[in-house]
């Protein structure tokens, strides 16, 4: 159980250290960079496997880990973007909810059994992410569509749907530990390579509040999904429930988090998304 606590809280520290940034004027960009530099460390610390440049480049995912590793940096700064200008819950409800697309690509084309479970959660993940898309105007009745969660749900589905494929296609037991430590130090180094060739911003990087704002961000990126690997390999719960105690979890503690430290307030339509959503995650987990 304390494995599943502290996966819940690291996914939830994510968009909150993103939404921090905004009051501390931290760009974006830098401490997306310096995020995966801090992940992959962790990983490469806590690997018991011996990992040399040779092993990696003759895996046949590797092209693969660096396409999505490119869409990690993209995805991430997305996801920072939407929490300043989006809200902390509208960019976690996105980002949660954006498991519905490799369900859906699963049951397409890998004959997956369609279920009333999926097809319903699907729907309403669906129906839950375009109700939290919908602001107010000056606090007046009228809409306008906030098209970054909506771009952040697409975006991370895809990313999982790459992440599926090449699983699928390449991945087994043995080398799945190796292959999620190349998404880091993919997304590392062509952050690592951007930051070389712009040196104006590269000193920025040093800068102190920078500096401790992407090895947090790191850690707390690599501890999302360290600590439900963890969770998953304890066997005390199935790994559905697991799943679903994480994701519902995750977006009701980001939505009272938001509200506590931002006064972010969400309309009635936003909240309807919100339970919508997370009666969504329940169903995709026990499907």
């Amino acid at each position: 159980m304390l494995y599943i606590l502290l996966s819940i809280l690291s996914s939830t520290l994510i968009v909150l250290i993103f939404k921090l940034t905004e009051r501390f004027n931290i760009p974006i960009f830098q401490i997306v960079v310096l995020n995966y530099f801090s992940a992959f460390s962790l990983g490469f610390f806590l690997n018991d496997t011996e990992i040399s440049t040779k092993m990696l480049f003759e895996q046949p995912w590797m092209p693969f880990a660096v396409l999505i590793g490119t869409g990690f940096i993209i995805m991430f700064f997305l996801m920072g973007k939407a929490a300043r200008n989006s809200g902390v819950t509208a960019t976690t409800v996105a980002g949660k909810m954006s498991v519905a697309l490799p369900v859906l690509f699963s049951m397409l084309f890998y004959s997956e059994e369609i279920t009333l479970y999926k097809i319903g959660g699907i729907v309403l993940a669906l129906l839950g992410v375009v109700l939290m898309v919908y602001k107010p105007i000056n606090g007046v009745s009228a809409k306008k569509i906030d098209l970054l969660p909506f771009v952040l749900f697409v975006g991370a589905g895809t990313l999982d749907i790459g992440i599926k494929y090449t699983q699928n296609a390449f991945v087994d037991n043995e080398t799945s530990a190796i292959f999620s430590s190349a998404l880091f130090a993919s997304a590392a180094v062509i952050g690592g390579i951007t930051a070389f060739f712009n040196p104006f911003k590269f000193k920025s990087y040093l800068q102190p509040k920078i500096l401790f704002s992407g090895l947090l961000l790191g850690a707390a990126n690599f501890g999302s999904l360290y600590f439900m690997i963890l969770a998953l390999n304890s066997k005390v719960f199935d790994s559905s429930i697991i799943f679903g105690m994480n994701n519902t979890s995750v977006v009701l503690l980001a939505a009272v988090s938001a509200y506590i430290l931002f006064a972010e307030k969400q309309s009635k339509l936003n909240i309807a998304g919100i339970l919508i959503s997370t009666l969504a995650v329940v169903l995709l987990s026990i499907a």
